[in-house]
């Protein structure tokens, strides 16, 4: 239908069906729309008699000799004759007018279909957030960003990093794998294909895609490029042969073709502040859409941990569990104790950030100041895992042991340049 051809590029073979149906039909309005012309004008085609005409014309040999012929014309006689069509013409529209728009109306879609076919099949060159679709897919740019560093802000490559956010479903029952090796990016007439080498280096910006199958769901991918570093980003186009045409002695590909405008991801910084309670809500990057919240927090030497000890189904008793920081340290450590959860984008892998703790891991940064001086903890995170009961969204982490004499205390994720900062203390 119309609705889904306003979101697809049509198979050529379903536009070639529908040009023979609509021909046949157009062939068969032409010989109505012939009819009503005759009837209109007023023309009879019965009145002809060309074999009696002869006859009576008597004609001879004599009148092959030249001779002079006065032709002259009656104006009046022929403007009444025109005027006494259109007056017909008017009366027939009158008593056929419902079947003759009925034949305009038909006439004029089908002309007006030819036109947006011819339109919309051209080399067009979509937009972010455009839907355009290949032979099996249907597919749009969601979103698209340059960077050179991972996602704890570290940098990674010499070079730039483009992320195309590919928003993706199958058009078909059957799972299909998408083809990477018939994308690439036109930068500047230099040409570069996706590459995996940086997918575990940029799990905030979504999944990368590595021959997942792909069905009628829709769903997010990202295809990271490599390419040298360039000053002006406004003519990177992403193009995908969708297929390949064969004609004599050479090979006619069929381009789908997407001009992509990068959000430089290393350009911005911006701090929110939340207190302990309240819900962090991820506006950036392809945690976009997630949410963070903790609950409460304590910090301690160590913890002392009650748990039901239970000898036989039916004997029970309450034994404690100590939780404290690894003895083998270059640091002296204490125990921070977080108690929150997390929702997902759903963009992002749930396999890699499962909990809160993996947030922390992966973009927590824990301030604090002593004595009015400002400290950042440069170690990274540990997790203190009980061994006789499990918790809930419960974690316990090494800190430093000197944040125990800290006055404030600020735990920050730090997102792509966005500090979302719990006042914990």
């Amino acid at each position: 239908n119309f609705e889904v051809m306003q979101h697809n590029i049509i198979n050529v073979r379903v536009v070639s069906l529908m040009r023979d149906f609509i021909t046949i039909g157009l062939i068969m309005m032409s010989s109505l729309l012939l009819i009503f012309i005759i009837r209109a004008t007023g023309f009879d085609i019965k009145k002809f008699n060309f074999g009696r005409d002869l006859q009576e014309l008597e004609i001879q040999e004599e009148d092959n000799e030249e001779f002079e012929v006065n032709v002259e014309f009656n104006s009046n006689e022929i403007n009444r004759g025109i005027r006494r069509r259109i007056r017909f013409a008017k009366y027939v529209y009158v008593e056929n007018k419902f079947l003759i728009n009925i034949v305009v109306l038909i006439f004029f879609i089908i002309v007006s279909f030819f036109i947006y076919i011819r339109l919309t099949t051209m080399d067009t060159i979509y937009k972010q957030k455009d839907i355009f679709s290949s032979t099996n897919f249907v597919m749009h740019v969601d979103n698209s960003y340059i960077t050179n560093k991972n996602y704890k802000g570290d940098k990674i490559t010499d070079n730039v990093l483009l992320i195309v956010d590919l928003k993706i479903r199958g058009k078909y029952g059957k799972a299909l794998q998408f083809d990477t090796y018939s994308l690439y990016l036109d930068v500047n007439g230099s040409t570069y294909t996706p590459t995996i080498k940086y997918k575990e280096q940029l799990i905030d910006l979504g999944i990368n895609y590595t021959n997942q199958n792909i069905t009628r769901e829709d769903f997010n991918y990202i295809l990271v490029f490599e390419i040298p570093k360039i000053s002006n980003t406004s003519n990177l186009i992403l193009k995908y042969v969708d297929k390949i045409n064969y004609s004599k002695n050479s090979l006619k590909p069929k381009y789908v073709r997407v001009k992509v405008e990068p959000f430089n991801l290393d350009s911005t910084n911006e701090t929110k502040s939340f207190q302990i309670g309240e819900t962090i809500e991820i506006n950036n990057t392809g945690l976009a859409g997630g949410k963070i919240s903790i609950i409460n927090y304590e910090l301690k030497d160590v913890f002392k941990v009650p748990y039901r000890f239970c000898v036989t189904n039916n004997e029970c008793f309450t034994s404690y569990e100590y939780l404290k920081p690894n003895i083998i340290n270059n640091y002296e450590k204490a125990i921070l104790k977080i108690n929150g959860e997390i929702e997902n984008s759903r963009k992002v892998d749930s396999k890699v950030l499962i909990d809160i703790y993996s947030y922390i891991d992966s973009f927590g940064i824990l301030k604090y100041t002593i004595n009015g001086k400002e400290r950042v903890q440069k170690i990274s995170f540990k997790q203190v895992k009980p061994t006789k009961f499990k918790t809930s969204n419960t974690f316990y982490i090494e800190v430093l042991n000197e944040v125990l004499k800290a006055d404030k205390i600020f735990l920050e994720f730090n997102i792509r340049g966005i500090g979302y900062t719990y006042n914990l203390k």
